[in-house]
């Protein structure tokens, strides 16, 4: 007797979850507001959802020891962007040294994409 199997559903992932409520304060919410202080604060949040699925989709998986996004190079060295800035700090180590100009070029590169990268449709 074959037994029959449950659907299975996929739940959505992290970006997806973004993607959907801010699309839900876009396109729900703030139209329907009188209040322009809100409506301004519904915005600002849309804006900061939208950075959020910016920076999920350009590294999903290139978290540092913080759980800030970082690039892979940066988390293998140095275990996080605040260790490396300690690290800095104390002059343990020194931007001049080829890694550590490597790693934050590389961040820095990941970052200014992020920052100016297009909305995702």
């Amino acid at each position: 007797m074959n037994q029959a199997q449950p659907p299975v559903f996929d739940a959505p992932d992290a970006i997806e979850i973004v993607r959907k409520v801010a699309r839900f304060l876009e396109e729900e919410v703030r139209k329907d507001l009188s209040d322009a202080r809100l409506g301004y604060r519904v915005r600002v949040a849309v804006n900061l959802l939208r950075l959020v699925e910016r920076e999920l989709a350009a590294h999903p998986s290139a978290l540092d020891a913080d759980g800030r996004v970082a690039t892979a190079e940066l988390v293998g060295q140095f275990g996080s962007l605040r260790a490396l800035t300690e690290a800095l700090g104390t002059g343990e180590r020194s931007i001049l040294e080829p890694d550590v100009f490597w790693a934050l070029s590389q961040y820095t590169q990941m970052r200014v994409s992020i920052a100016s990268a297009e909305e995702p449709q």
